[in-house]
């Protein structure tokens, strides 16, 4: 009788532990990653994106689904029964979401050909059983799960994109959130999504529209809230300065990594120059394979290479609304704007600050007629092909 009350008072002090991360391909099977999660005896490993890269390469154009179903498969079982996945496999629950690659579609949106049969293939890999809802959900593979007072929910982000209507979740997806936040027994909400919710101020990055965003945003208004994402090839603790919330972004466990070994520190440096610091520092983003660790007793993130901690921060702030996110400005000239700044910085330290004003703005400028240019030779260069097709057409006709 003692002894049982001895297991269960370890069991209620032991600290609930969450790890995460996404973007896995084959190419990387030697990688020690895995071996490193299980390591932290975490009480859940989630996917948060590309557990397989199953999008077709056979097709000229890359974004094309792969229709056969046993090549899906095959893509899946080179993740799944790799040593270090089966060992952490073997020790920790698994669950999860996909993002657009193992979605079966890149970047993609609801009007996959493939999604059903890829549905299928994606929760076998995660040894879903055969009537579980998420099998047959008509608006996707979305999911909530419980440890202790903590609710991780895992939200769908492709089944129902829609870019026409601006909208990630669809309405049934939207009205299944809202009931799943009204939980009253629950301390600390962890939002999952395959692709990144804060940033609005980047180009190139599949992230979430901003009017879903924003609708997010608010229904957390109130909760202990949390998101988790993946999907860019690096980590990155963003904050959004408007409402406190905190967002960890794991990616990659291997992908890309094979070049950045060489070229890191190029990299880096491009990232740093073009990324904006609305959300997170220089210091907050990391080029390394990378996993993160939620200890949620005592509320701190932890992101991890394959051999060290690189960054960890505290988290356990109600949201709040303090600001409106102005968005008039067009995305592209803020990009522009940001860049433009980080050039002007540097120049400050080297040349009087009027110079490197004027600097600024002949950078602008030049970026601008750039882009005017461009346009104008697409617009020759269409102008161009359709006088070609219509003297074909002429002697076709002739």
């Amino acid at each position: 009788m003692y002894f049982i009350l001895i297991l269960f008072f370890f069991d209620q002090i032991k600290s609930q532990k969450i790890a995460f991360g996404s973007c896995f391909t084959y190419e990387d099977a030697e990688s020690l990653i895995f071996f490193e999660i299980a390591k932290h005896k975490p009480d859940t490993f989630i996917w948060l994106g590309d557990a397989a890269y199953v999008t077709s390469k056979t097709s000229q154009d890359r974004r094309m689904s792969e229709l056969n179903e046993t090549i899906v498969e095959f893509k899946f079982n080179l993740t799944k029964y790799n040593p270090g996945y089966q060992k952490l496999l073997n020790a920790t629950h698994i669950d999860g979401v996909w993002d657009d690659h193992d979605y079966n579609e890149r970047d993609g949106i609801y009007s996959n050909p493939a999604k059903e049969m890829t549905r299928q293939q994606f929760l076998n890999f995660l040894d879903v059983g055969k009537d579980d809802k998420r099998r047959f959900n008509k608006d996707g593979i979305y999911y909530s799960f419980k440890l202790k007072n903590t609710k991780i929910i895992l939200l769908d982000v492709r089944w129902n994109r829609n870019p026409e209507k601006q909208d990630v979740l669809g309405e049934n997806q939207w009205l299944w959130l809202e009931n799943e936040l009204k939980d009253e027994e629950i301390d600390q909400f962890i939002i999952g999504s395959g692709s990144q919710i804060l940033p609005n101020d980047r180009l190139f990055i599949d992230v979430w529209y901003l009017s879903s965003r924003n609708k997010l945003l608010q229904m957390l208004k109130g909760k202990n809230a949390l998101l988790i994402t993946g999907d860019v090839h690096f980590a990155e603790i963003l904050q959004d300065p408007c409402t406190n919330i905190i967002e960890v972004c794991s990616s990659g466990l291997s992908y890309g990594t094979h070049y950045r070994n060489i070229l890191r520190g190029l990299f880096e440096f491009f990232a740093e120059l073009f990324q904006p610091d609305t959300f997170s520092q220089y210091y907050e983003r990391f080029a390394d394979k990378n996993y993160a660790i939620i200890d949620i007793d005592e509320k701190k993130i932890s992101i991890y290479n394959e051999t060290s901690l690189l960054y960890q921060v505290g988290f356990n702030k109600t949201t709040s609304i303090k600001c409106e996110d102005i968005e008039s400005t067009p995305v592209i000239f803020k990009y522009f704007w940001n860049f433009s700044n980080k050039i002007k910085a540097f120049f400050s330290t080297l040349l009087f600050y009027q110079i490197a004003k004027a600097l600024q703005i002949c950078i602008i400028l030049l970026i601008l007629m750039i882009l005017f240019g461009f346009g104008v030779l697409r617009c020759l260069g269409l102008q161009i092909i359709r006088r070609k097709t219509i003297e074909k057409l002429k002697q076709k006709n002739e």
